[in-house]
């Protein structure tokens, strides 16, 4: 039977700190991208284009009948194994 070891070793450790700071650079990377697009917007306002609205369809397959009853099958030559 070996011991469980619980303890985590220098490498672990020092592995788990410098995930957990680059993470944390990521994420205030993309916050500062986020607000650096949510100010750009101003500009790009009179250059945009009010979008055309598209026309509804009619579904074809929500609108068409309830589908054809299925047939059963007929089943030939049961008479010889009921006897």
């Amino acid at each position: 039977v070996q011991a469980v070891q619980t303890a985590m070793t220098d490498d672990l450790q020092s592995m788990l700190d410098q995930w957990e700071n680059d993470s944390a650079k990521a994420e205030q990377e993309q916050e500062t991208s986020e607000q650096t697009k949510s100010a750009s917007p101003k500009k790009s306002s009179t250059t945009k284009k009010t979008p055309s609205k598209r026309q509804p369809k009619a579904s074809a397959y929500l609108n068409s009948g309830p589908p054809a009853p299925r047939r059963s099958r007929k089943k030939q030559d049961t008479r010889d194994w009921l006897c």
